[in-house]
């Protein structure tokens, strides 16, 4: 419990810095969010009437005390483009990437797994050497590209998938999973290709210590002794990993969501930008601040599982 106190304690500390830093940053950086609404045939008076009604003429530190007295409470302002408030906005879109991370986690682990395993067994076999070119190509292929294929094949030659035609899960669930399934596969296959190289490299690593050798000297055969004991062990580095990679993802995929039109969290960053929404933007980098230190948190959690000995040291 007291560990668990610790970092949610570093999680509110690193919020209120990564906050603060924010503000000054967007106060720095070149652009008016007014002009930028208004368009450049508005009048200096009608740009600096809504600069006055955002209090974007208040000095810095009070519009931070501002900002921050609400943030606390919840309330984040509304967004200077879509005109609603920012919490609603965020937590729509919040829920498209959820659930795009979510299948991308099944598309990923599922296969890269056994993969990994099966590479791991047959080391130095024409298994291995397959996997190892596959994992290769799909690795080399990025992201956007990989996309832009997947929509061709998919939406021009087999015409079963319609880009652009992207619907809300709080609208129609089906209609939206069907949507997302491509995008997931988007994300996941290079992410599948790292999952079983780390896998496979960490499980080569475990079969050469002395506790595998004992087992199987003790009668266990070599597909019980990786699976039974090199797997657990084998998967503290890949858990490193994962945190990486799922907190990229529930950031919001940019690229792909950009690619596939998906309404997500990475899509309206790159909006917001544009726009300068500060409150929206504002808001994003802490969400995505957020979900990086409690994935890792988790990710604690997930060692001190996977590993005995550190369940042992005191917290």
């Amino acid at each position: 419990m007291k560990y668990v106190l610790k970092r949610l304690a570093s999680l509110v500390i690193t919020l209120f810095f990564i906050s603060l830093v924010t503000f000054i940053a967007f106060d720095l950086i070149p652009g008016d969010s007014a002009l930028t609404s208004l368009g450049t045939n508005a009048t200096e008076e009608q740009i600096e009437k809504l600069r006055e009604e955002r209090g974007l003429n208040d000095p810095l530190s009070q519009r931070y005390l501002k900002w921050l007295s609400r943030a606390v409470r919840g309330d984040f302002g509304d967004s200077y483009q879509y005109k609603i408030p920012v919490t609603e906005l965020i937590g729509k879109r919040a829920v498209t990437t959820l659930l795009l991370a979510l299948m991308s986690f099944i598309f990923i682990y599922v296969p890269a797994i056994p993969l990994g395993m099966l590479a791991a067994k047959f080391t130095g076999k024409w298994q291995d050497r397959i996997s190892h070119v596959g994992s290769q190509v799909i690795m080399a292929i990025p992201p956007f590209f990989m996309g832009i294929l997947l929509t061709a094949l998919f939406g021009v030659v087999l015409n079963i998938f319609q880009p652009g035609n992207f619907v809300f899960p709080t609208d129609d669930l089906f209609k939206s999973l069907r949507y997302l399934v491509l995008p997931a596969i988007a994300i996941a296959l290079p992410k599948i290709a790292m999952v079983m190289k780390y896998l496979r490299n960490s499980v080569l690593e475990e079969t050469g210590k002395d506790y595998i050798k004992n087992a199987v000297a003790s009668g266990s055969t070599k597909k019980t002794a990786l699976w039974r004991h090199a797997f657990k062990n084998a998967m503290i580095p890949v858990i490193t990993f994962s945190t990486m990679m799922i907190g990229e993802i529930l950031s919001g995929s940019i690229v792909v969501e950009q690619v596939f039109s998906v309404q997500g969290i990475g899509r309206l960053m790159i909006t917001g930008i544009s726009m300068r929404d500060y409150p929206v933007i504002t808001a994003l980098v802490l969400y995505v601040a957020a979900i990086v230190i409690i994935i890792n948190m988790l990710g604690d959690f997930a060692y001190r599982l996977v590993d005995p000995r550190l369940r042992r040291q005191k917290l």
